[in-house]
């Protein structure tokens, strides 16, 4: 990691996940914008084959490939949260091979006893260390909590828009699209997207009547 220290707010801070395990309310409290990779579709994977083992999966590899490529100029660093094998070793690929200064790997147990929960607490203090030193910022107990109420407003919304897809108000397709958008800007923007998202939803009428069909994909 470069010796240079960060010292303004709001920049970006990009987390590769494969779970929902990534404490998106410590990087709301050091005043970061928390932005979830999600892959691109329009790029495909040849630099990254040349780093991955063929064990892993494309998702994985296509994240790598648009990291490789070059992540937005104010994204200042990255997260990887442990989700699966792919993703606990995926980190070691992104250190010689992504050119960003702050990279963090947040070893998520994926027990639910005490000795893990004792185990991720020590790594996300960790992570608060690293965070304090390198953005140059104080991640308070008060911020956490404030940012604690923030997102729990976040799911909240986004549970309530989600309960207008079985009313067929609201299409599968356009729930997904908003949970990416939420995933990707500044949280108090996307709490004011969901709270407009909502009113609007509200005035929509069935179309149940339009002969659509529900499909599940797995």
């Amino acid at each position: 990691m470069d010796d240079i220290r960060m010292t303004s707010f709001s920049h970006k801070i990009a987390y590769f996940d494969s779970g929902v395990m990534t404490p998106e309310e410590i990087l709301i409290a050091a005043d970061l914008v928390s932005i979830r990779l999600l892959g691109d579709p329009n790029i495909g994977i040849d630099r990254a084959n040349e780093h991955i083992p063929p064990t892993h999966c494309v998702w994985a590899r296509n994240i790598l490939e648009q990291a490789i490529e070059g992540l937005d100029s104010d994204i200042k660093g990255v997260i990887i949260t442990h989700g699966c094998d792919c993703t606990n070793r995926e980190f070691d690929i992104w250190l010689e091979c992504v050119d960003l200064d702050f990279m963090f790997f947040l070893n998520a147990p994926l027990k639910r006893d005490k000795t893990s929960l004792k185990f991720f607490v020590k790594d996300m203090k960790e992570l608060i260390t690293q965070l304090e030193e390198y953005f140059n910022v104080s991640i308070t107990n008060e911020k956490i909590i404030e940012a604690i109420k923030l997102m729990n407003k976040i799911r909240n919304l986004l549970k309530e828009i989600s309960e207008y897809r079985s009313k067929m108000i609201l299409k599968g397709s356009e729930f997904h699209h908003i949970v990416k958008n939420v995933q990707q800007q500044d949280k108090k923007e996307a709490l004011k997207m969901l709270e407009d998202k909502l009113e609007e939803i509200k005035t929509k009428n069935s179309f149940a009547d339009k002969n659509l069909k529900k499909i599940f994909l797995t």
